[in-house]
């Protein structure tokens, strides 16, 4: 029969072709496709492609193409040769959809890639490519289902001076359903050699490859061993070359060890440097304890380099931060970075209802970084801080101070060893608790109050204090406590960089029979463990009965421009202008009328008393 005849043709056919396609497969040699392919990236790229290993090719479970030692060829300017080495790469595709013109990649493993991204000094990148990459339709999307990526290094230098950051990828899989769908991801790898890990989500491929599409992203894990949580849909953009030019991430949310900051942020990669800009809050922060902050810790030189690889303009706020025991609120800032220079300005703030204003700058790319900080601290409750230091009600007093220091260094002890400048803390109309002042005067190994004792409470006159710095060591302008009792004085230096104190303090009661019971007090040595006891050069000059030689030039002296034996003049406004620099240090002779200076106990009688005791 003729039909019979046919379909034994066309399974004849069908078997020929069978075998052909069979004996086609068996012979084929795909190495001699290389160069075509290495022809074809170079046009498309402008970079050389250089397939050093045979191409493999494996048609069961399903077809896969494997290599080894790749090299693509970096810019002509670059650092190294290569821009990207891959020591082995398979590919494994499904071929039924091909037949409707789609790629559908059932997999990609890249293991023992190296690849380097970097900057020249114009700001131009690696991985802009030249050649003719304009393929006259549309682009074709894989579908992309599994990727698994280990042994990677990607190396970032964004100039050819900066030191090189490195991100090592120990292993990385992105698994999906088909390339329509969110992707999961796992990651373990090391930035600078800190340990980073993360699971979680991330978009479609065929949404990642769609310049402004929203792309959910997340993921949980640790970076250097604290817990991290991100969450945010990203946007991109591309630059006319191709080259990722900007992202944003809007519904931000970021945890880190318990602390969560939202908001919203971009990265403008198209400068000579990257850009941040963000928006950013939080409700509440809780760092953590430090240690005793001491050794190492001061030692160890600060990351200021890290300051000249981005640019920012950060806003942020937070309701509170807290580190036990002390409580920071109604933060808000303005953080600019520019050429390595960091900027907080205003930086406002409140402490124990007190209102901090500040200014902060850091500049980094000085051979030295040099820091800055001007701030002031406003109606601050000094009773509540103490009570919250130290649980201590001893003192009712509000008040205010002040910083304005300079300093320069790459660690904190440097920094803290060129400090220069000046502060000032003052308080007035408060109240101290005088068997606190008994304590201390136990503490001290002295009776040296001892005109205190009867009242439970004295009032707090005022409290001032200034004090200049130069290369770490604070030296007193002005220190003085005046309550309804008496006032004590002080004079000295405190060493920051050493930690070490030598101060003097002067007490004078306001009742002049009382002056005898007034011994000056030596405070020296560790700020940590100071030593504390009277003055032995006045002791041995017998401060009984009249007060030593030595408080000429002591804190008596200091307190003289402000107060005199028997006086109801008040000190206390003079000596705030004093402390905050609206006036100058008064000489001792220049307090009150020529009149009272003559008088006797007046501050001229006093100094001569003071004068024939040394005689």
């Amino acid at each position: 029969m003729r039909w019979l005849h046919i379909l034994a043709g066309l399974v004849g056919v069908l078997a020929i072709a069978v075998i052909g396609l069979v004996i086609f497969v068996a012979t084929l040699d795909l190495n001699s496709y290389k160069a075509e392919i290495e022809a074809a990236v170079r046009e498309a790229t402008g970079r050389d492609l250089t397939i050093e290993g045979d191409l493999d090719l494996a048609w069961t479970p399903r077809p896969t193409l494997t290599t080894e030692t790749v090299h693509f060829a970096n810019a002509s300017w670059g650092s190294r040769p290569d821009m990207a080495t891959i020591g082995r790469l398979e590919v494994a595709v499904d071929v039924v959809p091909l037949l409707s013109g789609t790629l559908d990649v059932q997999r990609v493993a890249l293991a023992d890639v190296d690849l380097l991204l970097e900057r020249d000094a114009t700001g131009a990148a690696n991985w802009q490519l030249g050649g003719d990459s304009s393929g006259g339709g549309a682009e074709t999307v894989p579908l992309l289902r599994s990727v698994d990526l280990v042994d990677v290094m990607v190396r970032w230098k964004p100039s050819p001076d900066a030191e090189t950051q490195t991100v090592r990828i120990s292993r990385l899989t992105l698994e999906g359903e088909d390339g329509n769908t969110p992707l999961d991801v796992s990651l373990e790898a090391d930035v600078n050699g800190d340990p980073i890990a993360f699971d979680g989500t991330l978009p479609a491929l065929s949404e990642a490859l769609r310049p402004g599409a929203t792309l959910p992203v997340d993921v949980t894990g640790s970076v250097g061993g604290r817990d991290v949580a991100l969450a945010a849909n990203l946007h991109y953009a591309v630059a006319k070359d191709g080259a990722l030019s900007s992202i944003e991430a809007d519904r931000l949310s970021l945890t880190a060890d318990g602390i969560t900051v939202t908001g919203s942020a971009s990265l403008a990669l198209d400068g000579p440097r990257p850009k941040l800009v963000a928006d950013l809050k939080s409700d509440t922060i809780a760092l953590p304890e430090g240690g005793d902050g001491g050794g190492d810790g001061l030692e160890a030189p600060l990351p200021f380099d890290l300051l000249t690889l981005i640019d920012a303009q950060v806003k942020f706020s937070a309701a509170e931060i807290s580190r036990n025991p002390l409580i920071l609120s109604n933060l808000s800032t303005t953080a600019t970075l520019t050429d390595g220079t960091l900027r907080l300005d205003p930086l406002d703030a409140t402490v124990s209802d007190g209102a901090i204003s500040a200014k902060l700058m850091v500049v980094a790319s000085d051979t030295v970084p040099a820091q800055a900080l001007k701030a002031t601290w406003r109606g601050a409750d000094f009773g509540k801080l103490a009570h919250t230091l130290h649980g201590s009600d001893t003192l009712d007093a509000r008040g205010d101070a002040a910083v304005d220091l300079s300093a320069s260094g790459t660690s904190i002890r440097d920094m803290i060893a060129s400090l220069a400048g000046t502060a000032w803390i003052t308080s007035r109309d408060g109240h101290i608790a005088n068997e606190d002042w008994e304590l201390i005067a136990e503490d001290l190994a002295t009776n040296f109050l001892p005109f205190l004792e009867g009242a439970g409470r004295g009032t707090l006159k005022c409290a001032v204090g200034r004090w200049t710095l130069k290369r770490g060591v604070a030296e007193t302008v002005v220190m003085m406590v005046d309550s309804d009792r008496v006032t004590v004085g002080g004079q000295g230096t405190i060493d920051l960089a050493r930690e070490t104190l030598d101060m003097r303090l002067m007490p004078n009661p306001k009742d002049a029979s009382l002056v005898s019971l007034a011994t000056p007090v030596m405070i020296t040595g560790p700020i940590a463990n100071p030593q504390i006891a009277p003055d032995p050069l006045a002791v041995a000059k017998g401060v009984g009965s009249v007060v030593g030689a030595a408080a000429l030039a002591g804190p008596l002296a200091l307190m003289l421009p402000f107060v005199s034996s028997g006086s109801t003049e008040p000190a206390c406004a003079e000596a705030i202008a004093v402390a905050q620099g609206s006036k100058p240090m008064p000489s001792a002779g220049s307090a009150g009328s020529n009149e009272q200076e003559n008088k006797p106990g007046g501050i001229k009688g006093l100094f001569d008393s003071l004068r024939k005791a040394v005689e």
